[in-house]
């Protein structure tokens, strides 16, 4: 048996799933220990970030040299070796007034690196044209191809915008396996008009994707924590600084924030676990149990359950609130 039993469901097939949004830059920094930093996600992802950082200081396009190169595959080699959950490799292709075609070349070039270190999965932003993502898509091997797309205006198109659904339209036919649209929050009418959208796609016909869909900004945390697909997340929470056009997708809240919203929003219920046997009030069980599920949001009471015989279980099954029960060492002395 599988010490990892959700790992044989497709992190894309669960609900409710985070990616830990860490930038390439800080990894490279050692600033991050990703043992740590991994509480509450369920994958990492790794940003890419040379090209927009050298286009924001130089105004010029980074070249993949070999040391570049080589700081990627290292990290991505730490990062396994640390973690057991899959890896995002994810580029930033920044809005600018560069050559796009040179721009676009050196794009191409980190997504054929990082295709060759094989992560669980691969973001192509939409912009490309219709050859190159179709290259992307036929050298995948392993990896699953994540069709991205991030508005870069903050008065962009709206949700109610065909727009929208011709980028699901098109990831679909160029052979992607995921679809990840965020839109900057303009009112709060946007975190409601976002699920009408993710309506309009479950009712095509066809092959489904999973989709990732929601707004960014302070105000568009209501819709990030309501996504069901790899919302991406921080490692500590902050606040959009408002600034560059490249900023406004990035992710503002955490794995454990985005866990106590479900709760605190009515959509799951605290519950109640124990521990029973004839003698349990002295087991650790519960404080380390319950230590962990402070750490991922999540509001349930582990405790202690002492009886000595079974008909003493019989209130706890019978409370609605009531979810497990684990066996102590003295559960044989129960009569």
């Amino acid at each position: 048996e599988s010490a990892f039993p959700l790992a044989s469901i497709p992190t894309e097939d669960r609900r409710f799933t985070y990616a830990l949004s860490v930038p390439l830059s800080r990894l490279l920094r050692d600033e991050v220990d990703i043992e740590d930093l991994e509480t509450g996600a369920d994958a990492i992802e790794v940003v890419v970030d040379d090209i927009a950082l050298a286009v924001s200081k130089t105004g010029q396009a980074p070249t993949l040299d070999s040391e570049k190169a080589n700081d990627i595959s290292r990290v991505i080699s730490y990062i396994r070796r640390s973690t057991v959950i899959p890896i995002i490799y994810h580029v930033v292709l920044p809005a600018t007034t560069l050559d796009s075609s040179s721009l676009e070349t050196v794009y191409m070039e980190y997504l054929f690196h990082g295709l060759r270190l094989v992560p669980e999965y691969l973001t192509v932003d939409l912009r490309l044209g219709d050859y190159e993502m179709s290259h992307v898509v036929a050298l995948k091997r392993k990896s699953k191809i994540m069709a991205h797309f991030t508005c870069a205006a903050i008065n962009g198109p709206t949700w109610h915008d065909p727009v929208w659904l011709s980028h699901y339209h098109r990831a679909r036919s160029q052979g992607c396996d995921i679809v990840r649209l965020i839109k900057p929050v303009t009112t709060i009418k946007d975190n409601f008009d976002v699920d009408r959208f993710k309506g309009q796609v479950e009712a095509l016909d066809g092959r489904h994707m999973p989709l990732v869909a929601y707004n960014s900004g302070p105000r568009g945390r209501h819709s990030a924590c309501m996504n069901h697909v790899l919302t991406s997340v921080v490692s500590e929470p902050r606040l959009n600084n408002g600034g560059a056009p490249d900023d406004l997708g990035q992710p503002l809240i955490t794995a454990q924030q985005a866990t106590q919203a479900l709760y605190g929003s009515f959509l799951f219920d605290p519950m109640k676990l124990y521990v029973v046997g004839a003698k349990v009030d002295y087991s650790l069980s519960p404080a380390m149990h319950n230590a962990a599920l402070q750490a991922l949001g999540i509001p349930h009471d582990y405790r202690p359950y002492s009886t000595p015989t079974l008909r003493g279980l019989k209130d706890l099954i019978e409370d609605p609130s009531f979810a497990a029960v684990t066996r102590g060492l003295s559960v044989r002395s129960i009569r």
